[in-house]
């Protein structure tokens, strides 16, 4: 062939490759958009104070609006998110009690986005109640306070460690790192099964409260490694602090890979074989941006977990049908009591899909191949 041909189709070529990655780019961000559109006329765009407030889910849904945001440069949201917080009558340096905002944080995502240091103040206030009032087991796991009963739970365990070791790179006190570190420390004495190297959704939800509960929840894995990630982004690296941490997150995500599916998705009870429970978007959605996360913090070293996240946030896209509606979602019937719940088909658009699924799409501007 000759040399003037071979270069006229090897451009076009180039060219082709290019337009197709354009138009993926552009299929993923209006699906992000359909996504965020249908969670904001659900609660009509926030327009009053009644459409501010609810479950945890609405809170994680803003805090998932938030991070997309930041890490994708995109403003269009940015009004409705403002909206939120003015309908709140939110100003940075009001006090927002710790436990009226479990699991997730808008507030401190708030603070990310515009970076009012006025935020700060009352931000240790309480996370510094926070680690005082919490209740302890025997062995010294901080536990929730549930159902009328103190319970070992890593939903929880994510959220409290986050903010201790925010509380650390605020207030420059090491003391808060080794808070944090110890907990992952002690819960993964506790909950983690050294055969799967997955861990238990907690302790002390059965008759038997010392007794953990069977198996691992895809979300619940979501979640664990969600608060070793949020962590070890504020503990200093090149510490002892951060290199125990960082030993720990290594370990979990070696473990999630070993139970990622060929298609790229973890299933509800990723535990089991993959023909035991169904593959589930919430939990392999938290799991792909946390790790893609992690990679790109240098937190995670090595090819494998970049192609576990971009493997993960693909396979999601076939979870979202054409007019945004989130298929497959694990509803989470409380804290595992036994299997048998879990293994019941997922759902369309349960509230915990949003903010999950939003996570997922977020991680392809974290991690390349």
């Amino acid at each position: 062939m000759p040399l003037r041909t071979r270069f006229r189709t090897s451009l076009f070529v180039v060219l082709i490759v290019q337009c197709c990655l354009l138009s993926s780019c552009n299929n993923e961000d209006a699906e992000a958009d359909l996504l965020i559109d249908n969670f904001l006329q659900k609660h009509h765009y926030f327009n009053a104070s009644e459409d501010v407030y609810g479950s945890y889910k609405l809170n994680f849904g803003v805090e998932a609006m938030i991070t997309y945001s930041i890490i994708s440069g995109k403003q269009d949201y940015i009004p409705d998110i403002e909206r939120f917080f003015l309908n709140r009558g939110y100003e940075f340096d009001d006090t927002v009690p710790y436990h009226s905002i479990p699991f997730s944080d808008p507030f401190y995502a708030f603070y990310l986005l515009r970076n009012d240091v006025s935020f700060t103040a009352p931000y240790v206030y309480e996370c510094k109640r926070m680690f005082e009032e919490v209740s302890r087991t025997k062995e010294g796991a901080i536990c929730i306070h549930h159902e009328g009963r103190d319970a070992v739970l890593i939903d929880y365990l994510q959220d409290y460690a986050s903010r201790m070791a925010r509380l650390g790179m605020i207030t420059g006190n090491e003391a808060y790192y080794e808070e944090c570190v110890s907990q992952f420390e002690i819960y993964r004495q506790l909950l983690r099964d050294e055969q799967s190297g997955l861990y238990s959704q907690g302790r002390g939800w059965l008759e038997d409260t010392l007794e953990t509960s069977p198996g691992a929840w895809s979300r619940g894995q979501g979640w664990l490694i969600r608060g070793m990630v949020n962590s070890l982004e504020c503990i200093p690296c090149k510490t002892e602090a951060y290199d125990r941490l960082q030993e720990i997150l290594a370990e979990f995500a070696d473990a999630l890979l070993c139970r990622q599916d060929e298609a790229g998705m973890w299933h509800t009870l990723p535990h089991l074989d993959f023909e035991s429970s169904e593959p589930e978007v919430s939990g392999t959605s938290m799991i792909s941006y946390y790790i893609a996360k992690a990679v790109n913090a240098g937190m995670l070293k090595g090819s494998q977990y970049t192609k576990a996240a971009i493997r993960a946030e693909r396979a999601i896209h076939q979870y979202i049908d054409n007019e945004g509606n989130i298929l497959n979602v694990s509803p989470g019937p409380g804290p595992l009591r036994e299997i048998q719940s879990y293994r019941l088909p997922g759902k369309t658009n349960d509230g915990h899909g949003f903010p999950a699924v939003l996570l997922g799409l977020s991680g392809r501007f974290l991690v390349e191949e």
